[in-house]
C-alpha cells in the first residue's frame, strides 16, 4: 500500500506495476523484457542455492541491459554485517550453529560475487559511474576520525592499486570484497563470457 501511495505522490500511475508473486524463480514476464534490473538488499536471504533466482532474473533482461545487485551483505567479507560476528560467513556449516547457540538468526547471510558470476555464465562484471571504492575508503576513514585530505587521497590510493592488481590477476574487482555488494553486471550473448 505505501509503494502505491508513493507512486501515485510522483504520477507515475501510468509507468510503473506492481507485481507480487509467491515463486520469484518463475516470473511472469517474457524472456528479455527489461533493460535493467535491480534486486536491492534481498539475495543475502534466499536460503541455499541462489542459482535459480538469479537466472531467471537474468532471463528476463535483454542482452546488453544490466543488472545490479546492491545491499547484499558480501559473504566474502570476513565479519558478518548483520550481526557484527567475525569469521562465520567463512564457516558455512559452522556458523548457523554458532549463531543459533548464541540465540541469533541463524539464516544464511550474503552472497559472493562468485555466486552470482557461477550462477550465469552471460553475466559479466559492469563498472557503474558510483565509485563504490571511494564510498568506503570514505567509511573506513571517518572510523579514525577526522584525516588530512592527503591521507584520504593515499587510502584511495591504495585501493585503486589494489583493485588494478585484483583485476588483472583474478579477474574480479575490488568491490566482490566490500562488506556490502554493490555491484552491476551486463549481461552478455551466451557465447561470450
Amino acid at each position: 500500500p505505501i509503494a502505491k501511495l508513493w507512486r501515485q505522490a510522483y504520477g507515475m500511475e501510468d509507468r510503473i506495476e506492481f507485481n507480487f508473486m509467491d515463486d520469484t524463480r518463475k516470473l511472469p514476464f517474457e524472456d528479455e523484457s527489461f533493460d535493467f534490473v535491480l534486486t536491492s538488499s534481498s539475495l543475502e536471504y534466499v536460503p541455499g542455492d541462489r542459482g535459480p533466482y538469479i537466472r531467471e532474473l537474468v532471463r528476463t533482461l535483454k542482452t546488453g541491459g544490466r543488472l545490479l545487485i546492491a545491499g547484499t551483505s558480501n559473504a566474502a567479507w570476513p565479519r558478518e554485517v548483520h550481526s557484527g560476528t567475525w569469521i562465520l560467513n567463512w564457516m558455512p556449516h559452522l556458523g548457523p550453529r554458532i549463531r543459533a547457540h548464541r540465540g541469533e538468526n541463524v539464516a544464511e547471510r550474503g552472497i559472493t560475487f562468485g555466486e552470482i558470476l557461477d550462477a550465469d555464465r552471460r553475466l559479466q562484471y559492469a563498472p557503474g559511474g558510483h565509485d563504490e571504492l571511494d564510498a568506503f575508503a570514505g567509511r573506513f576513514s571517518g572510523k579514525f576520525g577526522p584525516l588530512s585530505g592527503a591521507v584520504q587521497a593515499g587510502l584511495r590510493g591504495l585501493m585503486g592499486q589494489a583493485d588494478s592488481r585484483l583485476q588483472r590477476t583474478i579477474e574480479y574487482p575490488m568491490e566482490a570484497f566490500l562488506p556490502w555488494l554493490n555491484v552491476g553486471f551486463e549481461k552478455r550473448p551466451a557465447a561470450i563470457r
